[in-house]
């Protein structure tokens, strides 16, 4: 029996602390802690505690508490947004029931020249090859790079294409000949 209509004091009465970043959701919707719920039986309050993520990026560690079911939720929710060439080791839908450690590989703009165009384009890659594939230009054939696509991307994002076409040319030529005998 439940003496208070305040949904927080409904967990206290159950011996359940609450934290700041815990979920109470109420007929499958959040709600929040002082929440004054109607009184009636079978009603049904889901408690979800904060679980810590650690969201890592080349520059800095960052560690909060989500009561969130998913790791997009949670990023979501604090306010960290990813562009859709950004690589997150972990998947947006990774439920969040224990800690969960994540990397984002921010992407960063790339301009590539190659056959007089030039085009810029988002990667998150880490090397000159893998952000041409990402781009859809693949080197093909003697095709190279500069820099060459094992190397790391450049900082000013500069990515030329060397098309190397190879040609095959036979030309026939009567060459005039003498005879010499030698005994």
């Amino acid at each position: 029996q439940v003496d208070s209509p305040i949904a927080a004091n409904w967990l206290l009465q159950a011996g359940i602390p609450l934290f700041p970043n815990d979920n109470l959701q109420f007929d499958g919707i959040s709600i929040p802690f002082d929440l004054k719920l109607p009184a009636r039986n079978g009603q049904r309050l889901v408690y979800k505690p904060a679980v810590p993520v650690l969201f890592r990026t080349v520059d800095e560690d960052i560690r909060f508490y989500s009561g969130a079911q998913t790791l997009g939720e949670a990023l979501w929710e604090n306010n960290i947004f990813l562009k859709i060439s950004d690589d997150l080791s972990l998947p947006m839908n990774t439920p969040l029931n224990q800690l969960v450690d994540v990397t984002l590989i921010q992407s960063q703009l790339i301009r590539i020249l190659f056959d007089g165009n030039e085009i810029n384009v988002l990667s998150s890659s880490q090397t000159v090859g893998g952000a041409l594939a990402e781009a859809g230009i693949p080197l093909q054939f003697l095709d190279y790079s500069l820099p060459e696509a094992d190397q790391p991307i450049p900082m000013d994002g500069a990515i030329q294409i060397i098309r190397v076409r190879e040609e095959i040319l036979s030309e026939e030529r009567v060459i005039p000949f003498t005879i010499e005998r030698v005994s």
